[in-house]
């Protein structure tokens, strides 16, 4: 039993490093690919989403390209703050951006699912983009709940 927490123990921070990673990752995708859509107000990932009647009206009129900057500049802060915590070393403040990040996916999940009416969405998009975001926000919060190694006698 105490082997398994040593090996849990070594491989948290090499999992949290891969997650943070990984959301970089995600978020500089999707805050490229929404300034982009911007300048062409055309927003293939949103239309991937939402029904046709709400990708049209919201297209045409513009309030995509009006709400949409703001998104792509809230993902590209998120996306700097986790290439930044690549360079933390374990502990309380790398467990917090962690945090931050999982609340983000969660949050962004449930608003989805409980909040926006579900008619505004394709069939099955909704489930499928929110199942993502809380597997990943559930890993995330998993990677801050496990141990660290202890510090060997006179180290710190």
């Amino acid at each position: 039993m105490k082997s398994n927490k040593i090996i849990i123990s070594k491989i948290t921070f090499p999992m949290q490093r891969v997650l943070m990673g990984l959301n970089a990752i995600q978020l500089v995708y999707l805050s490229s690919s929404y300034i982009n859509s911007t300048l062409e107000n055309k927003f293939p990932v949103l239309e991937g989403l939402f029904t046709p009647a709400i990708a049209n009206i919201c297209t045409t009129s513009g309030c995509w390209q009006s709400i949409i900057p703001f998104f792509a500049s809230t993902y590209g802060a998120l996306a700097l703050l986790s290439v930044v915590a690549l360079f933390f070393r374990p502990g309380r403040e790398l467990r917090l951006v962690i945090l931050a990040a999982a609340s983000m996916h969660c949050l962004m999940a449930a608003i989805r699912l409980f909040i926006v009416p579900s008619a505004f969405y394709l069939e099955g998009a909704a489930a499928r983009a929110s199942a993502g975001q809380l597997i990943f926000g559930g890993l995330l919060v998993l990677s801050c709940i496990l141990p660290y190694p202890r510090p060997a006698m006179g180290e710190r």
